[in-house]
């Protein structure tokens, strides 16, 4: 599904999701990661993105788009689900997304895994490889960390980045009349950018967001809230939240 990246990001990043009238409530469950990501082909999603304020309240509507499972496509060994999405104010072709697969508790996720593939322009994605994006039976993992520097006649940029999970509680959501329970992820993204001059600092910026994904059991991701904690320099956008509106799961 579409998750736009932090990056990507994170990966960064998209994809997805609220209802309405939700509570923390603490359901027993499976850990098998493939039942709160469905991939059968000809499921859909549609979902609104909107801005928040501070406070985490909801402003307007930045965007509305639609994800559609197409089918299977292969990359680096591993025959995985396509998805498609549309933006749903916009007409034109459709665009890819981010790539996943489940296998017993954990969700993979075709990223960057070192610094330099992270830095690489365009959708380079080239260096990219499979890494654990989500796992039931865990409880903290670091996706990257990584540093690299660069020095050109005395003056030395260097940078590192650290992306880390953590598996949360649970909640049941709402949608469409229906009770859905919903396992929470939530990501921290630190890059950390240092310059320095004939040894000494010049001039440092920090960025952090956080990420806070929820999957539904049998529906797949079901919301999306991205924090940003700081933005020096990067152009993170605003705090915003990714509901999902719509799906049908064949």
């Amino acid at each position: 599904m579409k998750i736009r990246l932090f990056l990507w990001l994170m990966i960064i990043p998209i994809m997805v999701f609220l209802a309405s009238c939700s509570k923390s409530t603490e359901p027993t469950d499976s850990m098998n990661m493939s039942e709160y990501y469905p991939t059968s082909i000809g499921s859909w999603w549609k979902y609104d993105t909107w801005s928040l304020d501070s406070n985490g309240t909801r402003i307007e509507i930045t965007s509305r788009d639609s994800i559609v499972s197409s089918g299977t496509i292969t990359l680096k060994g591993k025959n995985v689900p396509l998805f498609l999405a549309w933006n749903l104010d916009y007409i034109g072709k459709s665009d890819t997304t981010e790539y996943y697969y489940a296998e017993g508790s954990i969700l993979y996720a075709y990223m960057p895994a070192t610094m330099s593939s992270f830095l690489k322009p365009g959708r380079d994605t080239s260096s990219w490889k499979w890494g654990l994006f989500a796992d039931m039976n865990g409880t903290n993992w670091t996706i990257i960390n990584d540093s690299l520097s660069k020095d050109t006649l005395g003056y030395t940029v260097k940078q590192t980045l650290k992306m880390t999970g953590t598996k949360g509680t649970q909640k049941n959501y709402s949608i469409k009349g229906k009770t859905i329970q919903s396992q929470q992820f939530i990501y921290n993204f630190k890059l950390k950018t240092t310059a320095y001059l004939l040894g000494q600092v010049f001039s440092s910026f920090d960025n952090e967001m956080q990420i806070e994904f929820w999957y539904g059991k049998g529906v797949g991701l079901v919301n999306q809230i991205t924090r940003i904690i700081k933005d020096e320099g990067m152009n993170l956008g605003v705090n915003r939240e990714t509901i999902l509106i719509d799906y049908n799961i064949k």
